[in-house]
């Protein structure tokens, strides 16, 4: 006995043949996919929000840096939380104009024997510095900035007071 088919249902037979044979991969990343997913969920947040946890970065960054002069940890924070570190001598700033009125005012605050704290400043839209300056005697020696890039800044965002660097 013969079996004849027409070329429809042979192209059928062969698609679902095709398919039957054909593994779904198994979903082998379904972890790290929700993290990502959760990191780029829309959050609102305030200006004095971002700009409060900016500076809690920014202090838990120089407090880090401070203790430990440590190439690795800086990349490392800079590519977790958008955090550049410098360490600036007042002479080398010219390239910043708000870096440059930053250090202007603690030199200031140096020489008039005022009392100087960290500062948190907006240098545009998407970056703000967290300075700390370093006093000996009455002469400001240098700074160290916290370059702050926002974008990165709000992804790690948490209402939770207290903040720890992670990585």
């Amino acid at each position: 006995m013969v079996i004849s088919m027409k070329p429809t249902h042979l192209i059928i037979v062969l698609l679902s043949l095709g398919l039957l044979a054909c593994d779904r991969p198994q979903d082998t990343n379904t972890s790290a996919f929700k993290t990502e997913m959760e990191s780029r969920k829309v959050q609102r947040v305030t200006d004095g929000q971002w700009i409060t946890f900016a500076s809690k970065v920014g202090k838990a960054v120089l407090d880090t840096l401070a203790t430990k002069n440590d190439t690795f940890l800086v990349q490392k924070i800079d590519s977790a939380y958008g955090v550049s570190f410098k360490k600036i001598e007042p002479s080398q700033i010219s390239n910043s104009p708000k870096l440059a009125q930053i250090a202007e005012a603690y030199a200031y605050n140096a020489e008039n024997n005022i009392a100087s704290d960290d500062n948190l400043q907006k240098a545009n839209d998407t970056l703000l510095y967290y300075t700390r300056p370093i006093i000996e005697g009455r002469k400001l020696r240098f700074l160290y900035v916290a370059e702050i890039n926002k974008k990165k800044l709000i992804r790690k965002y948490t209402e939770k007071d207290n903040f720890r660097l992670q990585f």
